[in-house]
């Protein structure tokens, strides 16, 4: 191959990733010290950055976020259901796991947007349902980024009223997953 068509195929292959992209993801940066790649790690970042077609994380994922219980996203939920409603009706429940996140396989339900999203945890007795619709992007903490702010609701959670004594919630044991 000559030089300057292999000039010609790096400027090609490097053309491909996206800059935009690729700058926002880094800005995450690198993974917490003991937590491998899987179900726990990063909660709290938007998990479609990585886990979508463009990011080439698999699974890709249709929705995905992290729960937690009060405005502040120190303590996660976990075993709260997360039930999605998109624009054609079709429904779909999450369960957080024991670090807050919840997220689907887009192979398993790929929903039409806009969703209505509706969150309970038994354990806590408590309801809620989110105010606005997700339009477009099933990245949770696309939005919802802490702390709260002019530009951000900050992280999902259940709970606003800082009085309310913690929810008496499982032991945040993640077992074998970390």
């Amino acid at each position: 191959m000559t030089p300057r068509l292999l000039s010609c195929v790096c400027l090609l292959a490097s053309g491909c990733a996206d800059p935009v992209l690729s700058s926002e993801i880094d800005a995450l940066g690198g993974e917490a010290n003991g937590v491998r790649h899987g179900p726990m790690h990063r909660p709290g970042q938007p998990c479609l950055l990585c886990h979508s077609d463009e990011g080439g994380r698999t699974p890709a994922f249709s929705v995905a976020g992290t729960l937690y219980q009060k405005p502040d996203g120190a303590i996660p939920v976990q075993g709260a259901t997360i039930h999605l409603t998109d624009a054609t009706g079709a429904t779909h429940d999450l369960t957080s796991n024991c670090v807050g996140t919840f997220y689907v396989d887009e192979r398993v339900w790929a929903p039409t947007f806009p969703l209505v999203v509706d969150i309970s945890y038994p354990q806590g007795n408590v309801t809620t349902k989110m105010k606005s619709k997700i339009g477009r992007d099933g990245a949770c903490a696309m939005c919802h980024v802490k702390p709260a702010s002019a530009v951000s609701p900050g992280p999902v959670y259940l709970e606003k009223d800082p009085s309310v004594p913690d929810f008496a919630t499982p032991a945040l044991d993640c077992g074998n997953m970390r």
